[in-house]
């Protein structure tokens, strides 16, 4: 009897073993699902209408009876473009022009020995003197 008392007791427990595999397999199978598979960003607030609520704001206040609001016409308008200030506001001071020439010793041309001249003179830098 004990050895049918043993046996007993080794198939139940198999059974049982059996079972807990097949539970931790489901829970695994799941675990990849929710991981590794396609996913929705459904939610139970969502589907149950409490998120979408918020923007129905316009619909539930919308009235079809209401007439519709007359549109304006605008007209179109340019801005013009305003000169430097700098310009307006400094035209009207004094300019004195520094211009430096060569010595007459180093105003000669190395190609020919002729005299060079001068061809023009650019604004480097424009200062203004406060006192």
């Amino acid at each position: 009897m004990k050895n049918d008392d043993n046996v007993a007791e080794l198939e139940a427990e198999i059974t049982d073993l059996k079972q807990q595999v097949q539970l931790l397999q489901e829970q695994l199978r799941l675990a990849r699902q929710r991981q590794f598979g396609t996913s929705s960003e459904r939610s139970a607030a969502i589907d149950g209408g409490e998120q979408l609520s918020i923007f129905n704001e316009a619909e539930a206040e919308w009235n079809a009876a209401a007439a519709e609001p007359a549109l304006e016409q605008v007209a179109a308008h340019t801005r013009k473009k305003q000169k430097g200030k700098r310009e307006m506001d400094f035209s009207g001071l004094p300019v004195e022009q520094v211009i430096h020439e060569l010595p007459e010793s180093e105003r000669v041309c190395p190609c020919c020995d002729g005299l060079l001249h001068a061809c023009g003179h650019e604004v480097y830098r424009r200062e203004l003197t406060v006192r």
